[in-house]
């Protein structure tokens, strides 16, 4: 004969649940409330500034054989390769200006979004003085950030060492710029040719016109 199973006793609720279970469902609701608020909050003071451009230009450039003249630690201009006063990581550029024996002493420009503002800033900072930055641009356009460095560098060039023919970026430049004019005058060429058989046409329309 099977044995049979004790019947449970039925669990009592305490008196005190339903209120605990308010309690819960009105800080269920409270806390998605406070979760959106915060969101909203967040995405108010937020921005998401594009950089995605000039990290790829930055990555580029300091491949590139390109030297620019800045002040040494013996206080005088020196050549230097791009790659070694120009350094990016986590989203932030540094760009050296003079360098020193010590580091306090060194100045370099620091560039990096704001996600407050949605800009990116560069500052000018000498050596370990964060707490000080010297503003100098700003803009919500990485394309006017690009055009930044591009004049720093420019003001900078070390001609005697630096050789456009030997930059691998120049000689795609020039590939690029003479294919997209080979490709302007064959569409000139194209244009031309159509133009000429449309008078010819015409002018046969109109001597059959003339003959009528």
């Amino acid at each position: 004969m099977a044995a049979v199973e004790p019947r449970r006793r039925k669990q009592e609720v305490p008196e005190e649940q339903p209120a605990l279970f308010y309690l819960m469902r009105r800080l269920e609701r409270a806390e998605d409330q406070h979760l959106a608020r915060t969101f909203s909050s967040y995405h108010r003071t937020h921005h998401e500034v594009d950089t995605h451009l000039l990290e790829l230009f930055i990555r580029r450039i300091r491949q590139q054989n390109i030297f620019v003249r800045i002040m040494g630690p013996n206080g005088k201009r020196e050549s230097l390769l791009l790659s070694k006063v120009l350094f990016s990581m986590s989203k932030v550029i540094r760009l050296y200006c003079s360098l020193s024996v010590r580091d306090e002493d060194n100045v370099y420009l620091r560039i990096f979004p704001d996600t407050r503002t949605g800009l990116i800033r560069v500052q000018r900072l000498r050596g370990g003085d964060v707490l000080m930055p010297e503003e100098v641009f700003a803009h919500a356009d990485q394309c006017h950030i690009i055009r930044f460095i591009t004049r720093w560098i420019v003001e900078r060039v070390d001609w005697q060492k630096t050789k456009l023919r030997n930059l691998d970026i120049y000689k795609l430049f020039v590939q690029t710029r003479q294919e997209q004019l080979e490709q302007k005058l064959a569409s000139l060429n194209e244009y031309a040719q159509m133009q000429r058989v449309i008078k010819g046409g015409n002018r046969r329309g109109g001597r059959a016109e003339d003959q009528a």
